[in-house]
């Protein structure tokens, strides 16, 4: 049967959660959650599994069925935790077309228990994060992400995730930066895979978030709404933005997406909390204490000058970059990584004189704000959730087609 005389589809998909006690503001929870929406308003049905823990549980889906799986929800228990047994009995009771992975590392563990129960269920993965860095972008040999690499855990993490390329029936991943680092790895490590099976297509930005709601007005603050870990080149934004404060007496409003954690989550890695608090003691900086829901933040947001990229070079993408853009708010961002790609070139920098120089301009340039304002706010309306959701439809119907003629 062609997979062409059907309209709708029943899909499965795997969510990734590594950070429960922020669930709401998890950008891999927030993408399940914009993508559901919108396939089932397509028609098709989505469902959502998830860990079978109580913030997942609370979490509203608006009109998406939730099934739960014994799931990690730390930084290694979602990559590794799995059970065949039970996820063999969700697929035996939910019979979906197709299998959507957003835990990119758990694709082996599930294409095992189609295999072992001949199931011709396609697997399409989607890779949220290639765990790769990107300090030293000339050399052949891969860099793991050091902040993955606890007991050298990275590279099982790194070949389960290229394991993923090589037998997915289509695999995802956000940018073209982050293709080309999980492709040098492949090359590296002898990975065989098919390149016609490997696609780049961008998360999709908020619809509550796209809205041109910017106002030219230069006495707002600057805004930086990325996590606090080191890895982010948090202390190194801190030096950077003292700098501006001293040359142009600007302010910085710091949202920590992430203000809940575990004790367990903080005695691994306490820097989040250590850069807040010295956040709240440096001039300039103006620390949002107060844990917020969605549309407290988007009001924060919505209410600043401009906001500043993370200083990380190994960023695949930024959903917090585009929760500003959608509402016409400019971003400058570090000329690195996938920046370029969605980032205005004129608010890109290579050093700290072209970061003053348009710090300056979105100041004293009304015209330039405006200008950039616009730009930011078109570039985001491409990454509509109707736009994704399409590209994703078209390469699950790819891999459906295929799977009937097989």
């Amino acid at each position: 049967t062609n997979w062409g005389k059907y309209i709708t589809m029943k899909i499965l998909s795997v969510l990734n959660i590594s950070n429960k006690e922020n669930i709401t503001c998890d950008s891999g929870y927030i993408f399940q959650a914009i993508l559901a929406e919108e396939f089932n308003k397509n028609g098709h049905e989505y469902i959502v599994a998830g860990s079978n823990c109580k913030q997942f549980r609370n979490a509203k889906i608006p009109h998406t069925k939730k099934v739960y799986l014994p799931l990690g929800t730390n930084k290694y228990s979602a990559r590794f935790d799995f059970d065949s047994r039970y996820f063999y009995k969700l697929l035996y009771k939910i019979k979906p077309d197709i299998i959507f992975n957003t835990q990119a590392e758990l694709t082996p563990a599930i294409k095992s228990v189609l295999a072992w129960n001949k199931l011709n269920i396609p697997v399409v993965t989607y890779c949220h994060y290639p765990a790769l860095w990107a300090n030293k972008p000339n050399s052949s040999i891969p860099e793991l992400d050091q902040s993955l690499n606890s007991e050298n855990l990275c590279t099982p993490i790194l070949m389960n995730i290229l394991s993923a390329l090589q037998i997915s029936d289509a695999f995802i991943i956000q940018s073209k930066f982050a293709k080309e680092l999980l492709e040098k790895a492949a090359k590296f490590h002898n990975i065989k895979y098919s390149r016609s099976r490997f696609f780049v297509i961008a998360p999709p930005a908020d619809e509550k978030f796209l809205e041109y709601i910017y106002t030219n007005d230069p006495d707002r603050n600057f805004v930086y709404n990325h996590r606090l870990y080191k890895t982010y080149g948090t202390e190194k934004f801190i030096t950077t933005f003292k700098k501006l404060n001293k040359k142009y007496g600007v302010n910085c409003s710091v949202l920590d997406p992430m203000q809940k954690r575990s004790k367990q989550r903080s005695a691994h890695n306490n820097t989040p909390a250590e850069y807040l608090q010295q956040m709240a003691q440096t001039q300039g900086f103006i620390v949002e204490r107060k844990n917020r829901n969605r549309n407290e933040y988007k009001r924060i947001l919505s209410k600043s000058l401009a906001g500043f990229a993370p200083l990380r070079p190994a960023c695949v993408w930024s959903m917090a970059a585009m929760d500003c853009m959608g509402l016409g708010i400019p971003v400058i961002a570090p000329n690195l990584a996938a920046f370029p790609e969605f980032i205005p070139q004129k608010l890109l920098y290579k050093n700290q004189s072209e970061l003053e120089n348009i710090v300056k301009n979105i100041i004293e340039d009304s015209s330039f704000r405006q200008s950039m304002s616009r730009q930011c706010f078109d570039i985001a309306k491409k990454y509509s959730a109707k736009n994704i959701a399409g590209k994703l439809e078209s390469v699950f119907k790819q891999v459906l087609d295929k799977t009937c003629m097989e």
